[in-house]
């Protein structure tokens, strides 16, 4: 070989015999050479060696040759692959940052923003953005539900108070005489008793919504405590001459269950059922169990409710003329018995009289073990 002497010739046989190749780049008269060496192997022996040489300025100027075509091949690649790679994270992103403006309205108090839910370039922006409309929806419903809420707060706060402050007005400037002071007296006491009312239920409605609202269960004898709810109406039912039937299977029956909120609801039913129900009217209680659940029924004869109302009766200051509980309470004594109920993780229902008059509500109670 031109560039190797004795020496280099044996060294690069004794490693192409050991099973390695060699590579060496040497210059001679001023010119460069490669000279690479491999084994020559035969039935898993080395039996010789292979040199290969040629001037190193001919690969030279192949690579230089070379280089331009394969940088221009990289760099176009890198260009159509970051093109491709922005388009993506564009189309990406898009949904994200629409979903980033939803967001800020919404905080903005504007729940009325929706995201797109067409086709996503990955399911998981889809699965968001129909979260965050179900979201949207519900926080639009529970504003709109908060702004209703004040506003019949603040209509049935208003009447009372105007009348209470237009007949004290009327005495005090001589528009009402003295001989009728007795009338308006009573007319302003009724509001204040009404007024009384309101706030008391609207404290017990906020309390009963409390994260840290908590029952006190205990076993007790529902029977025994409809009774002692109907011993406590007694004067209300004489004045109006009502029938009171009480259907108790069995007696007693145990249940468990928070016995003052229990004794609430059934005030509440009782109580509507006395207004609701004309002189002479039927009110008809009842217990029944079945599979550990026991579910009592609280039935009037009286003036019913139209299917139109049926689905409002739990809503707060449902206050239409034509709802069972119009014109003579709160309004809120049918949502305080929901929420009791909820808190028991019970029912109470408005139950189907079919062709009878009047109304029915049945809640359901654990049996006590």
């Amino acid at each position: 070989a031109k560039t190797l002497n004795a020496k280099d010739i044996y060294e690069a046989l004794l490693t192409i015999i050991g099973g390695d190749e060699i590579s060496i780049r040497r210059q001679v008269d001023g010119d460069w050479y490669f000279t690479v060496g491999v084994p020559f192997v035969s039935g898993g022996l080395v039996r010789g060696a292979v040199f290969i040489q040629t001037p190193a300025q001919e690969i030279e100027v192949r690579a230089g040759t070379l280089l331009l075509p394969v940088l221009g091949v990289v760099l176009g690649f890198c260009i159509l692959a970051g093109g491709a790679m922005l388009l993506y994270l564009r189309r990406i992103l898009h949904p994200v940052s629409v979903l980033s403006g939803a967001a800020k309205a919404m905080s903005e108090g504007n729940f009325s923003v929706r995201a797109p839910e067409g086709k996503a370039t990955c399911p998981e922006i889809a699965e968001l953005s129909a979260s965050f409309n179900t979201m949207a929806e519900k926080l639009s419903q529970l504003e709109e539900s908060r702004r209703g809420f004040v506003a019949n707060v603040s209509h049935e706060l208003r009447s009372p108070i105007t009348a209470i402050s237009g007949y004290v007005e009327g005495m005090r400037d001589g528009t009402i005489g003295q001989e009728d002071y007795p009338q308006y007296l009573t007319i302003v006491s009724d509001e204040t008793t009404r007024l009384k009312n309101l706030i008391g239920d609207l404290l017990k409605l906020s309390r009963l919504e409390k994260a840290d609202a908590a029952l006190n269960k205990t076993n007790f004898d529902i029977c025994e405590l409809l009774s002692r709810v109907l011993l406590h109406r007694t004067g209300d039912l004489e004045a109006k001459k009502m029938d009171v039937e009480c259907d108790f299977a069995p007696e007693p029956c145990m249940v468990n269950a928070d016995e003052s909120r229990i004794e609430q609801v059934a005030v509440n039913l009782l109580d509507n059922a006395i207004k609701f129900t004309p002189d002479g009217g039927v009110i008809r209680m009842s217990v029944r169990v079945n599979q550990g659940i026991c579910t009592v029924i609280v039935q009037d004869n009286g003036v019913g409710i139209s299917p139109e109302d049926r689905p409002h009766v739990f809503e707060r200051f449902y206050t239409a003329d034509k709802a069972h509980t119009s014109g003579k309470g709160t309004g809120l004594g049918l949502s305080i018995c929901q929420r009791i109920m909820e808190m028991h993780g019970q029912k109470i229902t408005l139950m189907d009289t079919g062709d009878e008059a009047g109304a029915a509500f049945a809640f359901t109670l654990d049996c006590a073990r």
